[in-house]
């Protein structure tokens, strides 16, 4: 994938587990899987090859209308420290339960990184993977939904306080020819 996003739309998937291979290219680039993806939004886990090593190797994100949020989401519980080698496969699950998910790489026992509330809420829809211009590789893609549902569920998206998750522009319009104040 040399840039964008590959998603099963209709896969519905709300809990469960994902696993997909990926390889790094030697050029900059981020590379990812995304569930629970609907309506411009998205949760995501991504790994960025060129800080290997480093505590933001690797990520958890919400999007938001189409815009990521990295900058507002980093340390304990949305980034962790791994080695990501370059051109190599590196196999990737992730668990995610209710507003929990666990990423863990190379079949590793321990998570790389434990997500305590993902911020979309109890929300269900596609999933996939994406890459940055510089792409990735992928390969052996796979989800499995979870085997029960869980008991207590809030429908729909409730957006995380502060956060402005839906927005309207209006028609361009002549400023200094309003009424500032009533505005």
């Amino acid at each position: 994938l040399q840039g964008g996003k590959a998603v099963l739309k209709d896969a519905n998937f709300e809990d469960g587990t994902i696993e997909v291979d990926m390889a790094a290219p030697r050029q900059r680039a981020f590379m990812g899987a995304c569930f629970r993806v609907f309506d411009d939004m998205e949760e995501d886990f991504y790994l960025r090859p060129h800080k290997s090593g480093l505590a933001d190797a690797s990520q958890y994100m919400p999007t938001f209308g189409v815009s990521g949020t990295w900058q507002l989401f980093s340390g304990q519980g949305f980034t962790a420290a791994v080695e990501i080698p370059l051109e190599h496969w590196i196999h990737v699950t992730i668990v995610v339960e209710a507003l929990q998910a666990r990423a863990y790489l190379d079949h590793a026992k321990n998570p790389v990184l434990v997500v305590p509330q993902l911020k979309l809420g109890y929300a269900r829809g596609g999933v996939g993977v994406w890459a940055t211009p510089g792409g990735a590789h992928f390969s052996n893609f796979y989800y499995r939904p979870a085997d029960r549902k869980p008991k207590h569920r809030i429908p729909g998206f409730v957006p995380p306080p502060g956060v402005i998750a839906r927005w309207e522009l209006s028609q361009m319009f002549d400023a200094a020819s309003r009424e500032s104040e009533r505005y």
